[in-house]
C-alpha cells in the first residue's frame, strides 16, 4: 500500500553500539530499510537479532550505555538523530505509537486501565472530559466489552487478549504516522492472535498508520505484512516483499527461518488424511498405555452444582510410545487435565489409569504414588521457574538421580554425562547455572532432568511456548528423537496448533473444560465438522500464499 512517495520512515546505515567493562559491542550494523505510508512492514529475527534494539533507536529509548549512529534517521521528514530526551518524549505516543509484547507488564497494575489509555492523549492537551469519551469510543472501536467496565478496570482483572486491545486503543488514540507493534501476540492464544492481527489491519485502513510489525515468525509476517526486513545478529540480510521472500528466500538464515515457522511446516497440507477413530487405527495396541475415563475436576466449592467445572466428562486413550496432543485457548482446562494426570491435583470424579493398573487420578494408591515419583515426569512452560537458579546444571540433573538413590557419585557423574548428550548440551555446560543459559538451553536441561529416572511418560505443559520458532522446531525434534530412543510416552499440551501437529499422533481438543474433539492429528485437522476447532485451525498463521 503505496501512497505518498516520501516514505514515513527512513533509516540508512543505522548502526548501533553498547559499551561495556569489556569494550563496546555493536548490536546493529550498516541497517538500511524504510516504510512506506499506510504500510506494513514485519521485522523479523530470532532473538537476539536486533530487533528490539532497531525499535528502540526508532523511539529514541535505547539505553544511556548506548550509541546510535546513522546516515538518516528521519521519521515524516523529521530528523530523530537531532531529537532531544524532551523532544523524543513529545513525539512518542503523539507521532509514534508503541504495543509492547507483553501487555500485562505493559499496564501500571495500580491505575485504571482507562487512565492508562488516556495517557497519550494527555500529552496532545486533550481536555481530561474529552479523553474519557474518545477512550471509552476507542475501547468499543478494538472490540471491548462493556467499554465503561473495562475504563476502570485494572489489568490483573483483565484477560491477556483485554489488556492487548487496551494498549492498541492507547497506540491508536492519536492517529500517529507510525505504530511500532512488538511481538504483539507472542504471549496470546492463537484465536486471540488472529483477532488482534485482524484489528491492527482494520485499524491500518482506517486511520491510515504505517505498522512497523516485530515478530520472531515467519508465519505471521507473510499472513500480514506488505514488506519484510529480516535480521541476523544485527544484520539487515534481506529485504522484499512477503512473496518476493517467501517463495524465494535468498539469504540461508531466512530460509531457517522458514523451515521451521507456520508457514514453513505446512502442516496442514502434510498431514495425511484419516476418517479412522483412534482405536481403529492399525497401529493401535490391545490396552493403551494411559485411559482416561469421564475425568472431571471442579474448583471453588464442596457441592457439583455449585462448583465450577475446569475440566468435564472428558475421556481418551494414549498409545504406548505415542503423542497425544491436549490444545485449546486458555481456561480451556489443558494445565488442569495435565496437573491430575501428574498427580498433583484430585479429580471431581473418572479414573486415569496407566497399563500397569496404577491409578494417576489422585494419589490414594501406593501404585499410583510410585508411578507418579518417578514413571511419570513434567516438563513445564516456564524454564526459569522450574530450575532452581542457585544450582548448577550437575546439581539440577543430579538432584533426581540422588533422590531416587540411582548409583554412587560416580555413577551419577556418568549419567549427568550421558543425559546431557542425549538432549546435545555440551559436557561444559554442566558447571553453568540456569542464568547462563539461552531459553532453548534451559528447556533442554529440564527434559534432561525429566528424564533422569527413566520415566515411561513425559507431560510436556507448553514446553515451547515461550521460545523463538527456530529453537522450537529444535525442542520438537529433540522429543521425537527421545521418543523413539526411550519409548517414550507424551501428553504435550499447546494452545498452538501448528506445534501440535507437528508431534501428536492423536489430538484432544477442549474448549471451557469440554472435549470437543479427539482423534488421530489428520482427521482432526484436515476433516473435523466442528467449528470451533475449524477456527483453531483456520487461525494459525501463514496461510495466505498457500492459498494463492
Amino acid at each position: 500500500m503505496k501512497g505518498d512517495l516520501v516514505p514515513v520512515l527512513e533509516i540508512q546505515g543505522l548502526g548501533v553500539s553498547f559499551s561495556t567493562p569489556y569494550g563496546a559491542v555493536d548490536v546493529l550494523r550498516d541497517v538500511s530499510l524504510s516504510v512506506e505510508r499506510g504500510e506494513i512492514a514485519a521485522i523479523v529475527g530470532e532473538s537476539g537479532s536486533g530487533k528490539s534494539t532497531l525499535i528502540r533507536s526508532v523511539t529514541g529509548t535505547v539505553a544511556d550505555n548506548g550509541r546510535v549512529r546513522a546516515d538518516k534517521l528521519v521519521l515524516g521528514g523529521r530528523d530523530l538523530l537531532s531529537l532531544s530526551r524532551s523532544g523524543y518524549s513529545r513525539i512518542r505516543g503523539r507521532d509514534i505509537g508503541f504495543i509492547p509484547q507483553d501487555a500485562q507488564l505493559g499496564l501500571n497494575p495500580l491505575v485504571p486501565v482507562g487512565r492508562l489509555a488516556e495517557e497519550p492523549l494527555r500529552r496532545t492537551g486533550v481536555s481530561r472530559v474529552e479523553r474519557r469519551r474518545r477512550v471509552l469510543e476507542l475501547f468499543d472501536a478494538v472490540g471491548l466489552p462493556d467499554p465503561e467496565r473495562v475504563y476502570r478496570s485494572h489489568a490483573h482483572e483483565l484477560s491477556g487478549g483485554m489488556c492487548q486491545r487496551v494498549l492498541i486503543a492507547a497506540a491508536i488514540s492519536t492517529k500517529p504516522q507510525l505504530i511500532i507493534a512488538d511481538e504483539p501476540t507472542s504471549a496470546l492464544d492463537v484465536t486471540i492472535q488472529k483477532r488482534i492481527l485482524d484489528l491492527l489491519v482494520e485499524l491500518r485502513d482506517q486511520i491510515g498508520s504505517s505498522i512497523v510489525l516485530v515478530t520472531h515468525d515467519l508465519g505471521i509476517a507473510e499472513e500480514r505484512a506488505d514488506r519484510l526486513h529480516v535480521l541476523n545478529r544485527g544484520e539487515l540480510v534481506e529485504s522484499g516483499t512477503a512473496e518476493e521472500i517467501l517463495r524465494a528466500p535468498k539469504d540461508r538464515y531466512t530460509q531457517l527461518l522458514l523451515s521451521t515457522s507456520s508457514v514453513g511446516r505446512l502442516v496442514l497440507r502434510d498431514l495425511p488424511r484419516s476418517d479412522a477413530d483412534p482405536a481403529e487405527t492399525p497401529a493401535a495396541a490391545p490396552r493403551p498405555h494411559l485411559r482416561v475415563e469421564a475425568l472431571s475436576k471442579a474448583f471453588g466449592a464442596r457441592r457439583r452444582h455449585q462448583a465450577t467445572l475446569a475440566v468435564s466428562n472428558v475421556t481418551f486413550d494414549v498409545r504406548r510410545s505415542t503423542t497425544l496432543g491436549i490444545v485449546g485457548e486458555s481456561g480451556s482446562g489443558k494445565t488442569t487435565l495435565l496437573r491430575i494426570l501428574a498427580g498433583l491435583v484430585s479429580p471431581y470424579e473418572g479414573t486415569a489409569e496407566v497399563d500397569t493398573g496404577a491409578s494417576l487420578a489422585g494419589i490414594g494408591s501406593r501404585e499410583g504414588r510410585e508411578y507418579l515419583a518417578r514413571r511419570a515426569q513434567v516438563v513445564y512452560q516456564g524454564s526459569y521457574a522450574s530450575l532452581d537458579p542457585r544450582f548448577t546444571v550437575a546439581q539440577l540433573i543430579d538432584e533426581p538421580l540422588t533422590g531416587f538413590r540411582l548409583g554412587d557419585r560416580r555413577a551419577r557423574r556418568a549419567r549427568i554425562a550421558e543425559l546431557l548428550e542425549r538432549v546435545h548440551l555440551p559436557q561444559s555446560a554442566s558447571g553453568k547455572y540456569s542464568s547462563e543459559l539461552s531459553g532453548g538451553q534451559r528447556q533442554r536441561v529440564a527434559i534432561a532432568r525429566a528424564l533422569a529416572g527413566e520415566p515411561e511418560l513425559l507431560l510436556a505443559d507448553e514446553p515451547v511456548s515461550a521460545l523463538d520458532v527456530t529453537v522450537q522446531g529444535q525442542i520438537i525434534a529433540l522429543l521425537r528423537e527421545l521418543q523413539s530412543e526411550l519409548d517414550l510416552t507424551m501428553v504435550f499440551v499447546s494452545h498452538d496448533l501448528s506445534v501440535v501437529s507437528d508431534i501428536a499422533d492423536d489430538i484432544l481438543v477442549l474448549l471451557h473444560g469440554q472435549q470437543v474433539d479427539y482423534g488421530p492429528s489428520g482427521r482432526v485437522l484436515r476433516d473435523t465438522s466442528i467449528p470451533y476447532v475449524r477456527e483453531l485451525v483456520d487461525a494459525i498463521p501463514g496461510g495466505r500464499l498457500s492459498r494463492a
